[in-house]
């Protein structure tokens, strides 16, 4: 199933009245699906959607199931910006033996779950195998109960390493990422054999703030890796975690790549608004178009040898930098009402 939007996709769910209770209310779900039934032996089909906007509210559901022993199907998603809340999903699910298909998101903007989202990959039966979640974008948000999760229900006897065990999650942004407010990344086997899949961070700075969560668990298998290789790590302590832990087998790999900042009491991790990028202006031509302004930046050039003070600045003056050569221009952004933009030297 191929879905093209050229300004925006949204999905909602709505209440409505139950047939058996007409005074009672029931959830409606709204979306898009495909899935293979029982005794159906081909594997399920394919799921891709691409629009600037794609929203998903009040149980909205994008997802790729199999409730045979078939593979669902690989669920992809591209765009500018995504955003999924109030109990939303992404996913794709394996009920029986047969495997959960692949997520990809490619969002070069930013991918969003602000409240009860949901992007996961599950194989809910002994013997299924959760796929891998592939996440591309600028920024990151996951927040407020919020989670991007693969889990396998593992299984009594494995003989496949790669089968029966979580999935793999695979975060690449380019800006920044922040897990908050109960927010987490996890990647489980839940019951049984089965090793935890391994969680791998990259790009941006990644922040793990008010209980936000990376977890890599098994039962009686081993914990699954979690990699950072961010440019810094921060984490909130003593409520931000990062578990790799098993029940019954051994524990996991935690390996951090870059620096790592910690929250104590004289600190304190800055709230939400700071890592929104129209608060934060960082693409000049946004910032016109919606009404901001932009900002232009020039090195300052040596005065005349006669001269030994610049202009007063905010009441004061103050003193040229000493000439060492030629100085180095700065790269200019310029913005236009009609969104054009021009990058000079």
């Amino acid at each position: 199933m191929t879905v093209r939007a050229s300004e925006s996709m949204s999905f909602s769910g709505k209440r409505r009245p139950r047939p058996t209770d007409p005074a009672g209310l029931e959830q409606e779900s709204s979306g898009i699906l495909t899935a293979t039934e029982g005794g159906i032996a081909g594997r399920g089909g394919d799921i891709f959607a691409s629009a600037p906007l794609i929203i998903l509210t009040n149980k909205a559901e994008i997802g790729a199931e199999t409730f045979s022993d078939a593979d669902a199907g690989d669920l992809t998603l591209e765009g500018g910006m995504l955003i999924v809340s109030g109990g939303s999903e992404i996913s794709t699910t394996s009920r029986l033996d047969g495997k959960a298909g692949n997520v990809t998101l490619r969002f070069s903007d930013s991918i969003n779950l602000p409240s009860g989202g949901s992007i996961a990959s599950s194989a809910l039966a002994d013997g299924g195998t959760a796929g891998t979640v592939l996440i591309r974008t600028g920024r990151l948000d996951v927040g407020a109960g919020s989670q991007i999760a693969t889990e396998s229900a593992g299984a009594e006897v494995v003989t496949d390493p790669q089968a029966n065990r979580g999935g793999d999650i695979i975060v690449d942004v380019t800006r920044f990422a922040f897990i908050s407010d109960n927010g987490r990344v996890t990647t489980s086997v839940a019951n049984d054999l089965g090793d935890g899949g391994s969680i791998d961070f990259r790009g941006g700075p990644l922040a793990l703030a008010d209980s936000g969560l990376l977890e890599s668990t098994a039962d009686e298998g081993a914990g699954g890796a979690v990699t950072i290789s961010s440019a810094i790590t921060f984490i909130e302590l003593p409520d931000a975690q990062i578990d790799v832990s098993s029940n019954l087998g051994e524990d996991g790999v935690i390996q951090v790549l870059g620096a790592v900042g910690d929250q104590t009491a004289e600190t304190e991790a800055p709230p939400a608004e700071f890592f929104n990028r129209f608060a934060l202006i960082d693409d000049f031509c946004v910032a016109a178009v919606t009404g901001g302004s932009a900002l232009r930046l020039i090195a300052p050039e040596a005065p005349p040898l006669s001269a030994d003070i610049a202009p007063a600045l905010f009441g004061g003056a103050i003193p040229y930098p000493a000439a060492s050569g030629q100085s180095e221009a700065l790269t200019l952004t310029l913005a236009s009402s009609d969104g054009a933009c021009e990058v000079a030297q």
